[in-house]
């Protein structure tokens, strides 16, 4: 049975701004993360267990590509 895992990521504010951590947004993923992912300028590129690496846009999340 394949289990869905959410992909949280956060931003660091200055807690005079927030107060708190925020979350900026989430990415389901078919199977678990284990590991950090690669980010560039632009991309965060995260491998899971389902055997897919998922390119996704580091601003709002959305997926690029799936391999």
């Amino acid at each position: 049975m394949k289990q869905a895992i959410i992909l949280f990521v956060f931003i660091w504010f200055p807690f005079s701004v927030f107060g708190q951590d925020s979350l900026v947004w989430d990415f389901l993923t078919e199977g678990r993360v284990y590991s950090s992912p690669t980010v560039d300028d632009s991309t965060l590129f995260i491998g899971s267990s389902d055997s897919c690496l998922y390119v996704l846009n580091k601003r709002d999340g959305k997926l690029k590509r799936k391999f």
